[in-house]
């Protein structure tokens, strides 16, 4: 589904799991980061976490980052309880609503899966009737299996992106995947250093931009990016390489947006 607005050659979008709330200060200077590149983060924040930082997330919100809502792993899992997990997500649309009343838009879980939500229609169903527009959990990217091939298999999380594009859901839920290695499969499971991750981020970049008409939406973790690059050099140089590209082709934007393009691209098929 080519959702990239015209006049670009691919979107990036900095998604951003703050399963725990105690970086707020990193929090805020990685804002700072992509605003000076004209960037916006996408924010996914638990509901237990938004009253305790509401100052934060209104001051980031009110600078145009997005703020949505997040299935933590140590929260119910998807393919337990149905109606445990509609009790969790509906108290955790209601903090959300305590502070912002239009609602939650859209869902990252943080137990990701290969193909996301599949093989669920009734999850599909459940998260939409609690009026969520979209999701984010297809993450397919497999960590290399032969270390001495690292190359070949960072070439491929790369070309993955081709295949984990938005996508309609049955239910009428659009998928936003994350492909690519995630921050925490890159340093925690591979050992592998900052330099390298950059590299890997702009190989990415280039790959959507060559490519054209993709998406490209790294799955970052606030608190993993606070332990292996404190001083968010990873988000700079993703943000300033893409930008640096042939004709600033590139556009920033949140998932957000990505669900905004994608419902505006149904509604101008339907009318024919």
């Amino acid at each position: 589904m080519p959702l990239v607005p015209d006049g670009f050659r691919c979107a990036v979008a900095i998604g951003l799991e703050c399963g725990g709330m105690g970086e707020v200060a990193y929090l805020r200077s990685l804002a700072a980061v992509a605003e000076a590149d004209g960037a916006r983060l996408q924010l996914f924040v638990p509901g237990e976490e938004l009253i305790p930082h509401a100052a934060a997330l209104e001051g980031l919100a009110a600078a145009g980052h997005a703020v949505d809502l997040l299935l933590p792993a140590d929260g119910p899992a998807l393919d337990g309880d149905t109606d445990h997990l509609h009790a969790y997500l509906l108290e955790a649309r209601e903090a959300y609503l305590g502070l912002w009343p239009e609602g939650p838009r859209g869902l990252r879980v943080a137990e990701m899966r290969r193909n996301g939500l599949h093989s669920a229609p009734h999850l599909q169903e459940a998260i939409q009737g609690l009026g969520l527009s979209f999701i984010s959990s297809d993450y397919s990217t497999k960590v290399p299996d032969n270390p001495r091939n690292i190359g070949f298999a960072d070439k491929n999380a790369a070309m993955i992106m081709k295949h984990s594009q938005p996508r309609w859901y049955p239910a009428g839920l659009l998928e936003v995947p994350a492909p690519g290695y995630s921050d925490r499969a890159f340093f925690e499971t591979q050992g592998r250093s900052l330099e390298e991750w950059v590299t890997h981020l702009q190989q990415c970049v280039d790959f959507a931009h060559d490519m054209g008409g993709l998406l490209y939406a790294p799955p970052l973790h606030l608190d993993t990016l606070a332990t292996h690059d404190p001083e968010g050099a990873s988000v700079r140089l993703l943000l300033e390489y893409a930008a640096s590209k042939k004709w600033g082709d590139v556009r920033f934007c949140t998932h957000r947006e990505v669900w905004e393009w994608a419902e505006g691209a149904r509604a101008a098929a339907s009318r024919g």
